[in-house]
């Protein structure tokens, strides 16, 4: 392959990974959710409540807290690979997503949707292209990443 574009936090022998745009994450429920099932305070309180997890990212979900980052395993009501689902299941009351923002920007807007946890952001994930080493000077590939990067900053 030339390029694998992806937004794994974890990398692989043989390959440069080039970063091309942030990509934020939240956690967020419907009011219907939480007038239900209450709000979580911490990290840890989410093991008690219905988690909707996106299947790439699994379950293990971190926060950077005021003493550091927290690592959390939830036991996933939902998981799914495609983030629109997620985004829908939350919105229908079903449990609090862990979901990227450009996903739930309009139900936030709405109201349809509440953040949670303000004081546990969720640490950077970032869209990458991923080069094998012996492909990254290749005038294709480079021209490529210039044209993702200059698309991906004005889309997100």
């Amino acid at each position: 392959f030339d390029v694998d574009i992806g937004a794994f936090r974890r990398s692989f022998g043989g390959v440069i990974d080039d970063p091309l745009c942030q990509l934020p994450h939240q956690l967020c429920a419907s009011p219907a959710y939480l007038t239900a099932h209450g709000a979580p305070r911490h990290p840890r309180d989410l093991v008690a409540h219905r988690c909707l997890s996106f299947l790439p990212t699994g379950p293990e979900w971190m926060f950077d807290g005021p003493r550091g980052r927290v690592s959390i395993q939830v036991r996933p009501y939902l998981s799914s690979n495609e983030g629109h689902v997620l985004v829908k299941s939350a919105i229908a009351g079903n449990g609090i997503a862990f979901i990227s923002h450009y996903l739930a920007a309009d139900a936030l807007r709405s109201g349809a949707l509440q953040l949670l946890l303000a004081d546990f952001p969720i640490p950077e994930l970032w869209v990458k292209a991923t080069i094998p080493e012996r492909r990254v000077n290749a005038a294709a590939v480079q021209a490529l990443l210039l044209q993702l990067k200059t698309s991906l900053s004005m889309e997100l």
